[in-house]
This record gives C-alpha cells, sequence and structure tokens, in this order.
C-alpha cells in the first residue's frame, strides 16, 4: 500500500487565529544585570588601539580592523 505523502494544505485551520500585527518583543536593554563596556574602555582594558574581528556569513567573509 502506498502512503499519501503529507502536505500544508492537509492541515486544517485554527478558528479565531489571528496575527497580532502590532506585537513589539520585550526590550532587554533595561533588565541587563551589568552595563555594557563601551569600546574605547575595552581598548583601554585590553591595552589595544583595535581589536581584529572577522565576520563571517553564507556568501559573506569580511575582516575588520587589521
Amino acid at each position: 500500500m502506498v502512503k499519501k505523502k503529507e502536505n500544508w494544505n492537509d492541515i486544517p485551520s485554527l478558528d479565531g487565529l489571528e496575527v497580532d500585527w502590532q506585537f513589539e518583543p520585550e526590550n532587554p536593554l533595561g533588565k541587563r544585570m551589568w552595563v555594557r563596556v563601551g569600546h574605547v574602555r575595552l581598548f583601554q582594558i585590553l591595552g589595544v588601539k583595535n581589536i581584529p574581528v572577522k565576520v563571517v556569513a553564507k556568501g559573506f567573509i569580511e575582516s575588520c580592523g587589521q
């Protein structure tokens, strides 16, 4: 017996389900345990003038700070 392939159209809709277009996620900025360190202070702490970083994403590679 051939099993029928599942399809998204076979899933029944949920009555009364709506999208909240006015949704705003909670802002964690006021809930941090510690304040973030600014780049100038971080340079002072590490004793360097710049911090090399490498950003990698699918189809994109960029080196900065060298």
